[in-house]
């Protein structure tokens, strides 16, 4: 079960287990300075196969915009660190950060420090994997009924499918957690391949009997895994009060109710290895479909054989197709909730799972309401102010827009924004005439630093709502 929706090998990595605060720069006399820093966060095991975070710098190029429309010179300090100068402080500034492999990113705040990360769920290097690259399973047990999981570390790919006790994996099929090609695992690099079976018992799958495998995929052929499984240990006890009914309800008055597609609404437990690096996905340990959608009390023990966070999770979401023009081949696309709390093992509390986070509202670009697909004309002699105000109050600590251009069949991305603020400044460069784009505002909590400029702390509990635009096409 995947959250609603987020290389570079460089010398000089350092492992850490906290934030480390950006190099702070000496003001000039006549402004205050603002220093950041800029890093890819990225995951791997040690010999133990325990996640490990560790840090590599970005090469990058770092341009700042003032309101006033003056752009002060940045200074590249090395391994990461920049410096700009604010002629006050708490000025507002917009960041824009180019780095080749990753969507430019910018930055509106006010902060004299800021941390940012590119987080990667999975360790530097690896090998591509080749087109026919196969991992099969050939089981003594009989498994039958209900579904299983392939979740590997170190290169942390996944896929669910329903049980069967003689899977064939193609590797190039994978879903990776942090968004690249499936790469094959390695065991000298302690990567760990689990294949997990849950089992429906009244209406909930728990994660029964696994495997863990440290072996090599081989690139190119089919790699054969014979044996049984092992039973689960369920040590830790989940237990939450589950508000599916109220959070459909919710997303109902901030609008969410078109399209007209049924909300998927799901409940469970999932094993992360790290929250230092943002969340992608996890390794299921329980799973219980909300259907039609209601508020209940879930408690249930769960065990899993991967190491990290265990996390009780309920997710909302609406699938749909979007295009460019009438005769666009379709895209799907996803909005609604996801929330995520840590788990109290001797469920000696039952807290709420859902309700907390704001729901984005529509979108617009200046006062053009981005509720339909339409044509716009946009003010080609100022940056555009991009908005979401909401219909439905909620906590928000951090927002992040994106702009993609929408093609036949495909979405590229164009920049990516970070903000604390109800609303972004855009250039209006961005869009060009003729084409056809759509914003994915993404509201979440969780991210406790954000409006001090840190945003790499992250933390449990959390949640995310991601709303999305209607197409637009820009005639100008």
């Amino acid at each position: 079960m995947r959250g609603l929706l987020t290389v570079l090998a460089l010398a000089g990595c350092r492992q850490v287990f906290g934030l480390e605060p950006p190099m702070l720069a000496e003001p000039d006399a006549g402004g205050t300075a603002v220093s950041g820093r800029y890093m890819l966060r990225y995951l791997y095991n040690n010999a133990a196969h325990e996640p490990i975070v560790d840090e590599a710098p970005i090469e990058f190029t770092a341009t700042v915009k003032l309101d006033d429309g003056t752009n002060p010179p940045v200074t590249l300090l090395g391994n990461g660190d920049f410096e700009f100068t604010t002629p006050t402080p708490g000025e507002h500034y917009r960041v824009l950060l180019e780095a080749s492999g990753y969507t430019p990113l910018e930055v509106d705040h006010t902060a004299s420090t800021l941390a940012l990360f590119e987080m990667r769920a999975g360790r530097l290097g690896g090998t591509v994997a080749a087109s026919n690259t196969q991992l099969a399973y050939q089981l003594s047990d009989v498994i039958t009924g209900g579904s299983l999981q392939l979740f590997t570390t170190g290169s942390f790919m996944t896929t669910t499918r329903p049980s069967d006790p003689a899977p064939v994996f193609d590797w190039p099929a994978l879903t990776t957690l942090n968004g690249l090609q499936p790469t094959l695992v390695e065991a000298q690099a302690h990567d760990r391949i689990y294949l997990l079976y849950l089992t429906p018992q009244a209406g909930v799958s728990t994660l029964e009997r696994y495997r863990a495998d440290d072996i090599d995929v081989a690139n190119g052929v089919q790699t054969v895994v014979t044996g049984p499984t092992l039973p689960i240990e369920k040590p830790a006890c989940v237990d939450a009060r589950v508000m599916a009914a109220t959070e459909v309800q919710r997303l109902d008055a901030a609008g969410y109710s078109s399209p007209t597609t049924p909300w998927q609404v799901t409940t469970g437990a999932l094993v992360y290895p790290t929250l230092a690096i943002g969340f992608q996905n996890g390794a299921l340990a329980m799973l219980r479909n909300l259907d039609p959608p209601q508020d209940m009390r879930l408690s249930t023990f769960v065990g899993s054989p991967v190491p990290g966070t265990l996390l009780q999770y309920l997710t909302i979401v609406r699938s749909y197709s979007i295009r460019a023009g009438s005769a666009g081949t379709p895209i799907g696309v996803m909005i609604g909730t996801a929330h995520y709390i840590g788990v109290d093992s001797t469920c000696s509390t039952s807290p709420l799972l859902g309700g907390e986070v704001e729901p984005p509202g529509v979108p617009r670009i200046d006062d053009m309401r981005l509720e339909v697909d339409r044509d716009i004309t946009i003010d080609r002699s100022r940056d555009l102010t991009v908005s979401w105000p909401p219909l439905v109050s909620g906590s928000l600590e951090r927002t992040r827009i994106e702009l993609y251009e929408v093609g036949d069949g495909a979405l590229r991305p164009l920049r990516q924004f970070l903000t604390t603020s109800d609303h972004i400044l855009v250039d209006n460069t961005l869009l060009q005439t003729g084409k056809y784009y759509v914003l994915r505002i993404g509201n979440a909590t969780g991210w406790t630093g954000a409006q001090r400029g840190d945003f790499g702390a992250f933390t449990a509990p959390f949640a995310n709502a991601v709303r999305l635009s209607a197409v637009f096409r820009v005639t100008n």
